[in-house]
């Protein structure tokens, strides 16, 4: 992954952090809602970026600046957007 992909990463990641940071699941321990990938393998991790790229393909045509980030982010993946 490149430098830009990765600070455009991170700063996804902050912005989802700091927008749901009071947020708690519905679950017995009431984790966080957003779980940092911190500890990941690479396989899971790779996991996420396919969930990912299915999830954002329904939102197309709402961002272009957005989606253009998005399908670098996923081409350096080796994940069709």
């Amino acid at each position: 992954m490149s430098s830009s992909s990765t600070a455009v990463l991170l700063e996804t990641i902050n912005f989802a952090a700091e927008k749901h940071r009071n947020q708690r699941r519905k679950d017995p321990d009431a984790t966080p809602y957003i779980n940092h990938p911190i500890g990941w393998t690479a396989e899971r991790v790779q996991e996420y970026f396919v969930w990912a790229s299915r999830v954002t393909k329904g939102l197309r045509g709402t961002n272009a600046a957005l989606e253009e980030k998005l399908q670098l982010l996923f081409l350096e993946r080796g994940v069709e957007f």
